[in-house]
């Protein structure tokens, strides 16, 4: 059962690749933009919608990782599903984008893991 469960997703959900063509990003921005809109959508039940995120932020984290091989945006998405009030950041959307233009390369605290800075003579 579980192997056809992995199976169904390989076909459904691309893995990651080092720079994915146009289609791709566009079909990987299309389920981002969903999974976006799934997590925002909490917010049209109030009261239930925060028990709701507790059930989507594994889902929503398990399908970032799986789509876009990030460990680092899906532990955003996880937490800013948990944390209430954070719903509207499209962290999924976000990270398609990084994806496609290594965003993180341009913000200094979002540098990539362990590279250490050039020593200048």
């Amino acid at each position: 059962m579980t192997s056809l469960f992995y199976k169904f997703l390989d076909k459904v959900l691309p893995r990651p690749t080092n720079r994915p063509s146009n289609g791709e990003f566009f079909f990987k921005f299309l389920i981002a933009v969903v999974i976006d809109i799934v997590g925002f959508a909490t917010y049209l039940f109030p009261g239930i919608g925060e028990a709701v995120d507790i059930v989507w932020a594994p889902i929503s984290s398990f399908l970032i990782y799986r789509l876009f091989g990030s460990s680092f945006f899906a532990g955003v998405g996880f937490l800013e599903e948990l944390l209430p009030g954070l719903d509207f950041i499209p962290t999924a959307s976000i990270a398609c984008i990084n994806e496609k233009y290594d965003i993180r390369s341009f913000i200094p605290f979002f540098g990539r893991g362990n590279r250490r800075p050039s020593s200048r003579r």
